[in-house]
Order: C-alpha cells, then sequence, then structure tokens
C-alpha cells in the first residue's frame, strides 16, 4: 500500500502543479523568436508582449540588459516611465512602443521598447520583465546592430602576365562577406582575405586575386552582411592591361625619347649658330661695301676742294 500512495501523491502533485505555481511565475510574456537587426544611429523596436493579452498599465514593467536589473534600460512603474533607477546611456533613448501600428499598448499587454540613436554597443540580449498581482514573468530578445561601411576600393597591379586586383574597404560590423565574381555572374574564391579591427571597433576588410586578363574582362568585388545590405565596385582589367606597359619596356621607351629629344635639342643649337654665323658674316660685308661706297665717295670730293683751294690763290696772286 505504501508504492500505492506514494504514487498517488505524485499524480495529484502533477494534477496541481499549475495552481501550486501561479502567482509565483505565471504572466505569459511572449517576444520575437528571432533576432532583431537594426542600423547604427537608427531606430529600432523590440518586441514585446502578454499572450494572453493582459492590461498592464497597471504592472511593473522593467528592460534590462544581462546582469543590470537594479539599472534598467527602461523602469515603467505606477503608470509613468521614471529615470531612477536607469542606466545612464539610455536616457532619453528608451521608450515605450507599439509592436505593431494598430496595437493599443499597455492596455492589451503590449510591452514593447524602442531605441533610438543606435550604436555598438546596444548590441546583444535585453530581458522584457513584467510584474503585477498576478504575478510575473520574463523573456529574452536579441538585438543585431548592423553598420555599412565604405564602397570597396578596387586596385589593379600587373605582375609577370597577371594582374593583381586588390578589394579594400573599411567601416563594417558586423564581420561582412566577400564575394568575387569575374565577367559579371561567375564567382570565384580570392586568392587572400584579411579582416581588422580599426579605432572605433568597426571592420576593415581587404582581399584580392591573381587573374589573366586574357581569361577575364570585367571584375567586380562585393561586401555584404545581409541581402541588399552590400556594397559593390566593378573593374575592367582588359582595358586596364592593354593601357599599362611593363617596367622593362618602359625604361626602354623613356630611353628612346630621351634619346630623340637629346639630338632635337643639340640640332637646334647647330641650326641657331649656323644662321648666326650667317648673319653674322653677312652684317661684316654689308659694312665692308658700306666703307668702300664711303672711300670711292669722299675722294672726288677731296679733288674739288682741291682745285677749289687753287683757284683761290690763283686770283689772289692776280690781285697783286
Amino acid at each position: 500500500m505504501g508504492l500505492q500512495d506514494e504514487m498517488l501523491t505524485f499524480a495529484v502533485i502533477v494534477l496541481l502543479w499549475p495552481q501550486l505555481t501561479q502567482g509565483s511565475d505565471s504572466l505569459p510574456v511572449k517576444v520575437a523568436n528571432t533576432t532583431v537587426i537594426g542600423r547604427l544611429g537608427s531606430s529600432v523596436v523590440l518586441p514585446c508582449w502578454l499572450d494572453p493579452s493582459l492590461d498592464a498599465s497597471t504592472m511593473e514593467i522593467r528592460w534590462y540588459r544581462p546582469h543590470r536589473f537594479n539599472t534598467p534600460v527602461l523602469f515603467y512603474r505606477e503608470h509613468k516611465i521614471t529615470t531612477d533607477p536607469q542606466e545612464e546611456s539610455y536616457i532619453k533613448r528608451s521608450s515605450l512602443a507599439l509592436r505593431e501600428p494598430q496595437s493599443a499598448g499597455l492596455k492589451v499587454g503590449d510591452l514593447s521598447l524602442r531605441l533610438d540613436n543606435l550604436n555598438t554597443d546596444d548590441e546583444g540580449i535585453f530581458h522584457c520583465y513584467v510584474s503585477g498581482d498576478k504575478g510575473y514573468g520574463s523573456a529574452a530578445i536579441t538585438l543585431s546592430i548592423t553598420v555599412l561601411g565604405s564602397s570597396p576600393v578596387l586596385s589593379v597591379q600587373s605582375k609577370d602576365d597577371l594582374m593583381n586586383v586588390s578589394c579594400s574597404s573599411c567601416g563594417w560590423h558586423p564581420q561582412p562577406r566577400v564575394e568575387w565574381k569575374s565577367n559579371r555572374n561567375t564567382p570565384f574564391h580570392p586568392g587572400g582575405l584579411v579582416y581588422s579591427q580599426a579605432e572605433n571597433k568597426l571592420t576593415c576588410v581587404q582581399s584580392w586575386a591573381l587573374l589573366s586578363p586574357s581569361n577575364v574582362h570585367q571584375v567586380s568585388c562585393s561586401l555584404l552582411i545581409t541581402e541588399g545590405d552590400e556594397r559593390e565596385s566593378t573593374v575592367d582589367i582588359q582595358t586596364i592591361s592593354r593601357l599599362m606597359v611593363p617596367a622593362e619596356d618602359s625604361s626602354g621607351s623613356w630611353k628612346a625619347l630621351f634619346a630623340a629629344a637629346l639630338i632635337a635639342a643639340l640640332a637646334m643649337i647647330g641650326v641657331s649658330v649656323f644662321l648666326y654665323r650667317k648673319y653674322k658674316s653677312g652684317y661684316m660685308q654689308a659694312k665692308a661695301d658700306e666703307g668702300d661706297q664711303l672711300t670711292v665717295c669722299s675722294e672726288p670730293i677731296m679733288a674739288d676742294l682741291r682745285k677749289h683751294a687753287a683757284r683761290g690763290r690763283c686770283a689772289g696772286d692776280s690781285s697783286l
């Protein structure tokens, strides 16, 4: 009989367990079963509600981070939100909100939290806790913060018969996924991928690939966190390959150009010297001819002067 009594007692406890525990943890708190994603600097609503619905306007509502029950993100009591106590970083950034536009709010047990001006420190778990005359309840929800980084910068360098294409970008959170595609739609694996963290706790990424311009026309590098949250850049490596000159050919071309320029300069100097000498000789010849003309012209004049002087002496003698 002892065994039968124990089995009967166990059955009674199982049947009465919901009534025995009612009032200790009986409020049915529900939250979204997926991670809520918010963009850096934007606002987000963390949905939380009672199901079945109850009027929560007279209850105590507390949103808090793990191990911070006494310094909540938001604290509602006696029909109002109070900042004592409240975690300082959430003052003027947290408020009660509607999880759906048609929701009637606290009257139907809508306990949702709104956070404004999101930052990376907001990422993680939030607890939604409510207590009242009928007991208390809580549930946890996870918030993920995303930050879209800069558009990837593509740089191209020639290496033997290949082109080394590098893709770099900064300012991401969480760590982005990198996708390379050739000719717009053919994915391929990069030759290398490196992640690093900047001082602002955001992620930088650099990836590279060696490609043959004879086989690949266009190359695109995409960085993404989720579908729709991505940055992409494209480069035409065949065009760049045609424009780029290998180092040894470039050196020879510069030598040839320098030699041609030197020859042209020497030719110009020679022509200038020739023209100067020709001009100088012509000028001296003209001066010499001018001097001869003056000498020839002056001889008749001197002869006339001598004759005139002789006639003057003769006239003087006759008068005596």
